[in-house]
């Protein structure tokens, strides 16, 4: 699985893992024959456990967009664990600074 925000330049294929990307997603296509069609991807695979859970939380928010049912679940861990999660990022970037 990629990491978020990770970048490539891959040719288009017709079986993929499984699985949903969340991104965006520019296509280029040259008018001249014999040129390929490549896909710029930005963004992130999630499993289809991931997936299905995801689907469930946006019928539960009563929405139909990814980013929304996203940005709530951020919005909870922050709640839960925004602290812990400040330290540890703290901590993280104290030693890395050293």
């Amino acid at each position: 699985m990629a990491g978020m925000g990770e970048t490539s330049l891959k040719k288009p294929e017709k079986s993929e893992t499984p699985g949903k990307t969340i991104g965006k997603f520019f296509s280029t296509e040259s008018s001249k024959k014999g040129q390929e069609r490549y896909t710029i991807q930005k963004g992130f695979k999630i499993s289809p456990k991931q997936n299905e859970n995801l689907e469930k939380l946006k019928i539960a928010l009563g929405t139909d967009l990814d980013s929304e049912a996203l940005r709530w679940c951020f919005d909870q861990i922050w709640e839960l664990k925004g602290r812990e999660i400040e330290e540890v990022a703290q901590k993280k970037k104290e030693i890395f600074l050293s």
